[in-house]
């Protein structure tokens, strides 16, 4: 269970965290982008959890919410729920609160949100759902152009094995003169992590991104 001081220090890092993030995109041209990842939406609490986790995780998704009402657009990438499967009121909770903000979403779906490592296969799941029934909440499957801002978002949608084959063409991207932004939920670590888990470095990719977001940035 987070306390009080807890809390507030977790939203005063959000804060800064979305302030020291803007990006000023060619001369007076700007676009205000929340990116986020990995939120997890479970309707039961972990046995290794004290308290109650699904309703700290709302506390925490309110306060993010709140923080999206000055940016033009949601960027997650992956993982929205710890589950294909979790119960309709968990994912009622989480498309009311978005829709309630009114500010568009696009994700790319993570592990957790497909059953079986294929999104093809797995279009009963809630994620799928989601997208289905919010008008706010999107699959980001291809390339997202904003004209008038010049940017441009590249989805690499996750699947078995995604990290070698990022390691091998790399995050590159065509769109001479807009600000490119690369959003995946490959495993893209700092350090070198487990030789049994696939994984690739941030070193080893070549990138012409502007920004480059994924699932995990894990450090041993």
């Amino acid at each position: 269970m987070l306390l009080g001081k807890q809390k507030s220090i977790i939203k005063k890092y959000l804060k800064s965290h979305v302030e020291s993030n803007k990006h000023t995109l060619f001369g007076n041209t700007k676009m205000k982008i929340l990116n986020l990842r990995d939120t997890h939406f479970r309707g039961k609490n972990s046995v290794h959890r004290i308290g109650d986790m699904y309703q700290d995780v709302l506390t925490k998704f309110d306060e993010i919410l709140e923080l999206s009402k000055s940016c033009d657009i949601v960027v997650h990438d992956g993982d929205v729920f710890d589950s294909p499967h979790v119960s309709n009121t968990v994912i009622d909770d989480v498309i009311d609160r978005i829709e309630d903000i009114g500010i568009h979403w696009h994700i790319t779906p993570g592990n957790h949100d497909m059953g079986g490592a294929n999104w093809e296969a797995s279009k009963s799941s809630a994620l799928a759902h989601t997208f289905r029934r919010s008008i706010y909440i999107h699959e980001l499957k291809k390339i997202l152009e904003f004209k008038k801002e010049k940017v441009v978002i590249y989805p690499y949608p996750y699947y078995f094995g995604v990290e070698e084959e990022i390691k091998k063409i790399g995050l590159k991207h065509k769109h001479s003169g807009y600000y490119t932004i690369a959003s995946t939920h490959a495993f893209i670590s700092i350090k070198p992590f487990l030789k049994q888990v696939l994984h690739v470095q941030a070193k080893n990719i070549k990138t012409n991104s502007n920004y480059s977001s994924w699932k995990n940035s894990r450090r041993l």
